[in-house]
């Protein structure tokens, strides 16, 4: 599985422009096509109309990355539904949303909580909480690597389409994969082993069999092997039949101090 065109939203504030600058070096290595997305409310607003201060805030992406290749859409209407049928409208397989919202809100707030359940497409949900609290001179805009992803998995056939997309990007980006699969010991070790056969001539692997309940142990694996990007199925990591996240990712992606990339499996 590959990405190849990317839409993120972005309202100008230094969380959001964390978000785009990942999805922009994120495309950059993996040859994707990039879309950025504001939205505005209906009606007049102050000395300028709200699509006005949309476009701004466009031209203000633009300017602060004027060599990356990039389209600029803004759209009427609430910001999740503008995303969103951006989102079909332009045929995007990944949506990229920071983790603290389009408004500022705590981690996961309404807006991405609403857009990893909705999608129609993967989600990464960029980590840019660090933004809120950037020391003078920093610069939100810039790139940030990605030296380790973190890959749960538990053998079925949609944690493996997780785990290809996981590794591709592994490959894509120069990082190390962190396996991991939370389950019986015996049981964990077999599922590693033949999942990591499936990835022998990759980037290097590293196996995590542990036990215990399997989203909290994710977050916690991930915390402590310093991972940059966590990647779970949408689907969940046992067959869960929900429309949109299953258990494990709803919570990984609600609790987890990092980037979160939800792979479409379904």
């Amino acid at each position: 599985m590959s990405f190849k065109r990317i839409v993120v939203g972005t309202d100008g504030s230094d969380t959001a422009a964390v978000a785009v600058a990942q999805s922009l070096g994120l495309a950059h290595r993996i040859g994707a096509e990039v879309v950025v997305v504001t939205a505005y409310p209906k009606g007049e607003g102050g000395d300028a109309s709200p699509a006005e201060v949309a476009q701004s805030v466009l031209r203000d992406v633009r300017r602060q990355h004027p060599d990356a290749a990039m389209d600029t859409r803004a759209g009427e209407g609430d910001p999740v539904d503008v995303v969103l049928s951006m989102s079909a409208e332009t045929g995007a397989d990944l949506v990229v949303v920071g983790n603290r919202g389009l408004t500022g809100k705590r981690v996961l707030g309404g807006i991405p909580d609403r857009i990893s359940h909705h999608a129609p497409s993967s989600v990464l949900i960029a980590d840019t909480r660090w933004a809120a609290i950037l020391p003078t001179g920093a610069d939100p805009h810039a790139r940030q690597e990605v030296g380790k992803i973190l890959i749960a998995t538990d053998g079925s056939p949609t944690a493996d389409a997780a785990v290809d997309a996981g590794a591709g990007l592994a490959a894509a980006l120069g990082a190390e994969i962190l396996l991991v699969c939370v389950n019986e010991e015996s049981h964990a070790r077999a599922v590693l082993q033949r999942t990591a056969h499936g990835l022998e001539g990759g980037p290097p692997i590293h196996r995590f069999a542990v036990a215990g309940d399997p989203p909290t142990r994710i977050v916690e694996v991930a915390a402590e092997a310093k991972a940059d990007l966590i990647v779970v199925g949408n689907k969940g990591m046992h067959g869960m039949r929900r429309v949109f996240l299953g258990g494990v990712p709803n919570f990984v992606s609600h609790h987890a101090d990092r980037s979160v990339l939800i792979v479409k499996t379904t």
